[in-house]
């Protein structure tokens, strides 16, 4: 029975620790789970941005391509 108590205190001793590491660390992960989100907000609107661009730039090829040699047409 000893060495099962001796088990116990000693995964209860490493739990401890790792909660206490973890309290330590919390300002970081949050601080960095913080800056992660607002980088996915940017790169969804970076997304959203560029996709635009990208049909008004089509839209523009296509205009190009369907006036056949007149340039009044763009």
């Amino acid at each position: 029975m000893e060495g099962s108590e001796r088990d116990c205190s000693v995964l209860g001793g490493l739990f401890q620790s790792v909660i206490n590491d973890m309290k330590s660390h919390s300002p970081l992960w949050d601080d960095f789970s913080s800056k992660a989100g607002k980088l996915h907000t940017q790169l969804r609107a970076t997304i959203t941005v560029l996709s635009a661009f990208l049909d008004a730039f089509q839209r523009l090829a296509d205009a190009a391509t369907n006036t056949r040699g007149r340039h009044w047409g763009i």
